[in-house]
């Protein structure tokens, strides 16, 4: 099995990329001067997306998928190697055809077991950052496989990740074994060629490592650290740092998107980052803003060259009250609004009861 170099379109086996010249930590971008808009339109009742009933459906096959995983990875014999690499597919396919309603959905975690959501949301975005970059399609599916697997080795210590409090020295020790386990656990997919097998083991083994050599279980450095690796370990650290555990609350994902490009530079290589950054944009779909309106609203559509003004949903107007019904803006289209900053949808002030525990419930999946 074989991938391509993402900068360069090169083969390359399951091996590192070439070592290269310490990048410079790129900045965050800034949203390209335009011409002088059209003026603005009324904004109106939002109509219906492209394909969210599609994005829903692959969404909740995939958390589906993922439950039967992790209820069957510690016994031998458990046949699922087939699903993960057509559901890894299905997950491209939506991105193709819609990958806004797609990405929105990634903002969702799961209460029951945190894996779950994790699993899909770090495979969904692992495929949104590998897409279009010279991988062909055994390659994505097999590296989307991998990214829904990532953390298997994490399934018998599920009660001990899920207490609300920080992990103990010897717990600590133990989590950071986790992608030693997670290689053995792969042995008990019954569908799983040799091939396989060694592929995807790199990348649970690696996802963790870092090319500083700061990361786990092993300290690996570049040029050790495959970039099917790197793809993955990044897109599990956006994850994870965007959604709550037990134990800590979420950021932002604005601030997440802020906090790796200012420390997690020297742990990835910039490329990567900046392809992470650029397919989810600013402010990413799903996530929440306050405008210079004072309204709130759900970034419903980004747009690649004009990071700053996505198309945006409106939910709650100036006065705390629910807009009924939301309405859509095209910010591009809206020149005297703009976003004043990123909120959180769960602890907003807004006076209208159903709305505020709408917005609180929105965070989680339920089927």
């Amino acid at each position: 099995m074989r991938f391509s170099d993402l900068n360069k379109g090169k083969d390359r086996a399951f091996s590192s990329p070439a070592p290269a010249s310490e990048p410079k930590s790129p900045p965050p971008p800034e949203p390209a001067k335009e011409q002088a808009p059209p003026p603005p339109p009324k904004a109106s009742a939002a109509p219906a997306k492209r394909s969210p009933e599609s994005a829903l459906g692959v969404y909740s096959s995939a958390i589906k998928l993922v439950k039967r995983l992790y209820e069957g990875i510690q016994s031998p014999g458990l046949k699922i190697c087939a699903d993960l690499r057509l559901m890894s597919q299905e997950i491209l396919g939506q991105l193709e055809n819609d990958d806004q309603s797609l990405l929105a959905l990634t903002r969702h975690a799961t209460s029951e077991n945190y894996l779950h959501a994790h699993s899909v949301n770090v495979a969904v975005l692992s495929l949104q950052t590998a897409r279009g970059r010279g991988w062909d399609n055994e390659e994505l599916s097999l590296l989307g496989a991998g990214a829904l697997l990532h953390d298997i080795g994490m399934a018998p210590l599920l009660a001990t990740v899920s207490q609300p409090r920080a992990l103990t020295p010897q717990e600590r020790e133990a989590v950071n074994r986790h992608p030693l386990e997670g290689e053995k656990l792969l042995g008990n997919i019954s569908d799983l060629g040799a091939s396989e097998k060694s592929a995807l083991a790199l990348m649970i083994g690696q996802e963790h490592e870092r090319i500083s050599g700061r990361g786990y279980p092993k300290g690996l450095k570049e040029p050790a650290v495959t970039v099917v690796a790197q793809v993955i370990g990044l897109c599990d650290v956006y994850e994870a740092m965007s959604h709550p555990r037990s134990w800590r609350e979420a950021m932002l994902p604005h601030e997440t998107l802020k906090a790796i490009l200012r420390e997690q530079t020297r742990d990835f290589d910039q490329k990567f980052v900046r392809i992470l950054l650029d397919r989810l944009s600013l402010f990413p779909p799903g996530s929440y803003v306050e405008l210079s309106t004072g309204e709130v609203a759900r970034v419903a559509e980004t747009h690649a060259q004009f990071p700053t003004r996505p198309t945006v949903e409106i939910q709650a107007r100036a006065d705390g009250g629910t807009q009924a019904p939301p309405l859509l803006l095209n910010l591009m289209n809206a020149p005297i609004v703009h976003i004043t900053r990123a909120v959180d949808e769960t602890k907003l002030a807004v006076k209208d009861d159903a709305l505020r525990e709408k917005l609180r419930a929105s965070r989680w999946w339920t089927e």
